[in-house]
């Protein structure tokens, strides 16, 4: 494995966790520094829980998923909790803890796994929101927020920092559409970080896009995940 690969996954296979899961199988997928990846979504498709593996949330039945070097599998519960802290997210649902207000929320990770302060923190949570067009810091409960409020804190909140992988699904659902331009230079400006970044979706449109070099298009076909066409 070179030394610029973020994340690789390996002759990965997942049975279905439940009717809603989507089977997966011969996964072999490698993404490195200031790459995206584009995953199209088959149509009227089950969850898939490609980000979930990506994340060492769940174990592939067969196969293994390496992140910065390391396999998840061989990995202790606080080296795993730490390296997930190297990652940003954007969850296609459920991505919120219900009893923590989306500031709480936002902040959590930062105040979990660097040594910033909450000044800077909060300090860098109030300039992204004003960048997607959020006037001040959302302190409601994730409940009883508006649904573009709430996706557009999940920006902030998967932005926020230095992460070496960058997990996006569906971050454009629930969107308006004059605020996908501030996503699109999120994601630039992370690439030009260095950092990877993973970009699921459904929308046909948005993995077309020629906007991002250094891109490669994957579409999901019966449970695999086949590349289409050159990088650019």
């Amino acid at each position: 494995m070179q030394n610029n690969n973020i994340l690789e996954f390996s002759g990965v296979r997942l049975d279905a966790l439940s009717d809603r899961v989507t089977i997966m199988s011969h996964i072999n997928l490698c993404i490195g520094t200031g790459e995206l990846v584009f995953v199209l979504l088959e149509a009227d498709g089950e969850y898939m829980p490609l980000c979930d593996l990506a994340e060492g949330l769940i174990d592939p039945d067969e196969g293994s998923v390496t992140f910065m070097g390391e396999s998840w599998q061989g990995m202790l519960p606080w080296r795993q909790s730490e390296m997930r802290g190297k990652i940003g997210r954007v969850f296609e649902r459920d991505g919120w803890v219900s009893n923590l207000n989306i500031y709480e929320n936002i902040s959590l990770s930062e105040r979990h796994h660097t040594s910033r302060t909450n000044s800077e923190i909060k300090a860098e949570i109030e300039q992204l929101c004003q960048f997607v067009g959020l006037p001040s810091i959302p302190d409601q409960r994730p409940d009883f927020a508006d649904m573009s409020v709430l996706r557009r804190s999940e920006w902030v909140r998967a932005f926020i920092g230095n992460h070496n992988l960058l997990l996006l699904e569906c971050p454009e659902n629930s969107a308006h559409s004059e605020h996908l331009p501030k996503l699109f230079e999120l994601v630039s400006n992370a690439l030009l970080k260095h950092s990877a970044v993973i970009w699921i979706t459904s929308n046909k449109q948005i993995w077309e896009m020629t906007t991002f070099k250094n891109t490669r298009r994957y579409k999901m076909c019966g449970g695999q995940v086949l590349q289409v066409g050159e990088g650019q």
